[in-house]
């Protein structure tokens, strides 16, 4: 691939760290090597990878058992990407809709078989530490984040089966359900102990917040996962899309992503000052969910910056204060 130059992304967020990231990087390990989560060659890299990190960095206020929870998630949904390419079920839509079939099954309680796979056995390990962390509305927001993931990725199946590119519009919609970002930003409820009423949640501002959100780090995703993407023939990517869509050369269309990403962090500060005027009571478990939005979007960028899961030919320059 023609090496790249990334430009400054802009994050104003100040970047946080969770104080358990030690311990929850060797029991990440543990867990990971319990259930033979991955190949031996793929843990060999692991440590690179620091998944830990990642989580460690996005939700900085989890206590340690909460922490091990999203970690767990994190660590499933890499696992998952990667089955779902080694085994070419992912560009399979009916294969697919098969095998999330019974993913949803166990999300739901049915219990494991023996004829699940590793992904069923550790989605159930996790689904039994969830019920017993959340309440019945977080648990709900949750399924319906998964379940719209897995479609999404049926949809982004079907694409490729028929060789069509979505345009701009279509594929920004949908990114961050493909990127299972929704899951995340459920998962900020349970871990930070917060008690959001529906009126809060489901306010429009609130709802913003979270799709800029999915959006800002699905787009910073796509540019340091390029290089990867591309090496392994995939184009369901930002910067494709917009080479596609406009005739742009590569570097064009990694600095259009750019500000594209920069664009939608300055549309979350703007409405995110909107809020007590928009008859929110911004109250500290409100300020505590908004705090961890920003938390997702800030540790995301730092951590990609070193993780070895993406081997980038693209320069970072810096990260925009």
């Amino acid at each position: 691939m023609i090496p790249f130059t990334l430009p400054t992304l802009y994050c104003p967020f100040p970047p946080r760290i969770n104080s358990n990231i030690d311990a929850i990087d060797r029991r990440m390990q543990a867990w990971i090597q319990q259930y033979e989560l991955f190949s031996v060659d793929v843990c060999r890299h692991l440590p690179a990878a620091r998944y830990a990190e990642l989580v460690a960095r996005a939700f900085p206020m989890a206590s340690q058992e909460a922490l091990e929870l999203v970690t767990d998630w994190n660590v499933w949904l890499f696992a998952r990407d990667d089955f779902l390419v080694e085994t070419k079920i992912g560009a399979v839509p009916d294969q697919l809709v098969s095998f999330n079939t019974q993913l949803l099954e166990i999300l739901y309680g049915r219990e494991t078989l023996a004829a699940d796979l590793t992904l069923g056995q550790t989605l159930a390990d996790f689904c039994h530490r969830l019920r017993h962390m959340a309440n019945s509305a977080c648990l709900t927001r949750f399924i319906q984040a998964v379940e719209n993931h897995f479609q999404a990725n049926v949809w982004e199946a079907v694409q490729y089966d028929l060789g069509h590119m979505p345009d701009l519009s279509t594929y920004c919609m949908m990114r961050p359900f493909t990127g299972a970002m929704y899951t995340e930003l459920a998962l900020i409820e349970i871990t930070d102990q917060l008690e959001l009423s529906s009126a809060t949640y489901q306010h429009p501002l609130i709802q913003s917040l979270n799709q800029l959100t999915c959006q800002v780090v699905c787009f910073a995703n796509d540019l340091f996962s390029l290089t990867k993407e591309a090496n392994a023939g995939e184009t369901m990517n930002l910067i494709c899309i917009l080479q596609h869509e406009y005739g742009l050369t590569l570097q064009e269309a990694v600095d259009r992503a750019v500000a594209i990403h920069d664009a939608e962090v300055r549309a979350f500060e703007i409405m995110e000052a909107q809020l007590p005027a928009c008859g929110l009571t911004v109250d500290a478990d409100v300020q505590r969910y908004i705090d961890g939005l920003h938390a997702w979007m800030r540790g995301n960028l730092d951590w990609s910056i070193t993780s070895g899961r993406y081997n980038s030919e693209a320069q970072l320059q810096a990260i925009g204060g």
